[in-house]
């Protein structure tokens, strides 16, 4: 503590106590980022050219729109995949820490 600066002080001791509530902070807000789906479709559908589009309007609108079965599947296939590879991330990281799951 003596002589370091307020940044070091910050990287060095904020952080590593508020790492835990930050792990949770960011795998829920992956899992919502990924599927929110409702507020989009209801007010823009995705937008004009996609803009707003998510992987969840995607794969809706390639499954049920386009009614391309095969590519939605698919689609919802590799986002449950990566969310739970992610979940997983976070498990073993609870439980090397100690945390109660």
């Amino acid at each position: 503590m003596d002589g370091c600066s307020k940044l070091r002080c910050y990287w060095q001791i904020t952080v590593p106590l508020i790492k835990p509530s930050l792990m949770v902070i960011t795998m829920l807000s992956v899992i919502w980022d990924f599927n929110v789906f409702n507020q989009i479709w209801l007010v823009s559908q995705g937008g004009p050219r996609e803009t707003t589009a998510t992987i969840g309007i995607f794969t809706y609108k390639k499954a049920f729109v386009s009614f391309d079965i095969g590519t939605g599947a698919a689609a919802s296939v590799l986002v449950t995949l990566i969310l739970l590879a992610l979940t997983s991330v976070y498990i073993r990281y609870l439980l090397k820490s100690g945390e109660d799951l």
